[in-house]
């Protein structure tokens, strides 16, 4: 069976996986099993759910994986190599940075990063600083996340990572990209994706997909950023992965703004449909982030009133991050 699960994992069949996930579950609950199983198949759970865009699921499979106290945090390691603790704290990181709790989300990837260095576990700690990357990414603080990304490549070519130093060349091709070297940057992400793909990984994971076009944008390269949205969506239907698709229907509106000819119409239906989706999955952090897009659009058109009804009580429902980049700007889109 876990092996099962791996398998579906691996190829990017989320509803398969889900499936396989519940039965893992309910054998290591049933069964007289170390605790350790179950911190595992909550582990898997939480995987499913994280990519299947169930935040809210998701989390609860995390923090019930790491609530198993009575399981050595240290005891077995999960199907790719992996303390399931640290990776439960990573990827719960992004989690709550999704439903709206920007500060807990670092604070989980600081504790995940702690946790893997004091165990000395180098596959680990690979993990650990990648999810870090990834928070302070959607945090935009560049200068911490480069912290990370050069430490993830120093480790990953010295001990021979393809994976997680082609992951790690791409976020370093993305920061290099916005940092005012488009065509270096964006060599980098090809390199990257090619050598993710040359390690086995599936050739159009929407997250890496999301990374690249986002750094077409910020380069102005505006029809190679559509034609890419566009390449990925039949990988969006037939995976059912979540995570980004978000995030891809926002930048595919921001891109549709960028033409010379702005295609407003099209834009804002797809602005309308990522605050949609973020509004059905319960990511407070991206319903923010599309509902910004969708105000500013909004207000260009004259209609200031119906920016403000729509962007204020999301933007008030915050309690913490209020120094974030994207909170930062709705509360000065809402001054102005």
């Amino acid at each position: 069976m876990w092996g099962l699960w791996n398998a579906a994992i691996g190829r990017v069949e989320f509803p398969t996986a889900r499936a396989l996930g519940a039965e893992l579950l309910r054998l290591a609950a049933g069964a007289t099993l170390p605790a350790s199983y179950r911190k595992r198949a909550h582990n898997v759970q939480g995987r499913n759910a994280f990519w299947s865009g169930e935040w809210v699921a998701a989390r609860t499979h995390f923090e019930q994986s790491l609530a198993l106290e009575e399981a050595p945090q240290w005891d077995v390691l999960d199907f790719y190599g992996y303390d399931p603790g640290v990776s439960s704290r990573s990827c719960l990181a992004c989690v709550l940075w999704c439903l709206g709790s920007p500060d807990q989300a670092l604070g989980q990837s600081e504790a995940a990063l702690a946790a893997a260095r004091q165990r000395a576990h180098l596959p680990g700690l690979a993990l650990a600083l990648h999810y870090a990357v990834w928070v302070h990414w959607q945090r935009a603080e560049v200068p911490a996340m480069l912290a990370h990304v050069e430490e993830l490549l120093t480790l990953a070519c010295r001990e021979h990572f393809p994976y997680w130093r082609a992951l790690a060349t791409m976020w370093h091709g993305w920061a290099l990209t916005v940092q005012g070297q488009p065509a270096a940057g964006i060599a980098q992400l090809h390199q990257g994706l090619a050598a993710c793909r040359a390690s086995g990984a599936d050739p159009d994971q929407l997250s890496q997909m999301a990374l690249l076009v986002d750094a077409y944008r910020h380069a102005g390269q505006t029809a190679a950023g559509l034609r890419l949205v566009a390449q990925v969506q039949p990988s969006m239907a037939r995976t059912g992965e979540r995570f980004s698709a978000i995030e891809l229907l926002r930048l595919q509106g921001e891109l549709l703004l960028q033409q010379a000819s702005p295609d407003v119409c099209q834009a804002e239906h797809c602005f309308q449909q990522a605050l949609t989706l973020a509004q059905h999955q319960q990511a407070r952090a991206l319903e923010l982030r599309a509902a910004l897009r969708l105000s500013r659009l909004w207000q260009q058109q004259g209609q200031p009133a119906a920016a403000t009804a729509l962007l204020a009580p999301l933007y008030h429902g915050f309690t913490e991050g209020l120094d974030t980049a994207d909170l930062q700007e709705a509360r000065a889109f809402l001054d102005t």
